[in-house]
């Protein structure tokens, strides 16, 4: 790439992190994600029978496969759940 496309790049790169990656909106919706998950990772530790059949599978250690269940969610789904086990 040229000089000049690498600079408007730099820049582009600087101008997202700083006003939108870094945005207080975007940080509070990040903590709130990060909440959740932790929530879903405890619980789902505590109670290993919220998980669907196809994880409880004991030839795998229980953090894995609560792990890779959280990772198979989507956000809605996360979401919901997290309502669902917190009420």
């Amino acid at each position: 790439f040229s000089a000049e496309f690498q600079k408007m790049t730099s820049q582009m790169k600087s101008f997202l992190y700083k006003n939108f990656y870094q945005s207080p909106g975007v940080a509070a919706y990040n903590e709130k994600g990060k909440a959740v998950i932790r929530f879903l990772f405890e619980k789902l530790m505590q109670d290993p029978f919220l998980l669907p059949e196809k994880f409880r599978d004991e030839s795998t250690p229980l953090f894995i496969r609560v792990k890779d269940y959280i990772a198979g969610m989507t956000d809605n789904f996360a979401l919901n759940l997290y309502t669902e086990l917190s009420n």
